[in-house]
């Protein structure tokens, strides 16, 4: 098996457990926040129309996060979840940009492993 192959196949066994794993902290982390901050929680909620609020109330969430608001709150096991959160995410989407790359420059030449 080539480096190639190799790098693509545990690229593929690691995308999922990268994904429910920042899907598990994501999930803590909001909930963590919705009941040890309730009001930071209800600011972050969005009082746009219904038809676009799940995504607004994502676009508020996300720019919470990456912008590092939740250090105001001066909750250190807070803090600590979502460095991990806002870790996991950049793996999460560099490895899957890494291989679709891969996929992309080498067509024909990555053969499945039996």
């Amino acid at each position: 098996m080539s480096g190639l192959e190799m790098f693509y196949s545990y690229s593929i066994l690691a995308i999922p457990v990268l994904f429910v794993a920042t899907f598990l902290v994501d999930r803590a982390f909001r909930r963590d926040l919705r009941n040890r901050h309730p009001e930071t929680w209800a600011s972050l909620r969005s009082s746009r129309p219904l038809s676009v609020r799940p995504m607004a109330n994502s676009l508020g969430f996300q720019r919470y996060l990456w912008t590092s608001r939740y250090r105001d709150l001066d909750d250190p096991a807070l803090n600590q979840m979502a460095s991990w959160l806002k870790g996991l995410s950049v793996v999460y989407v560099v490895s899957f940009l890494l291989v679709l790359v891969v996929l992309m420059t080498h067509q024909g030449q990555l053969k499945p492993h039996p």
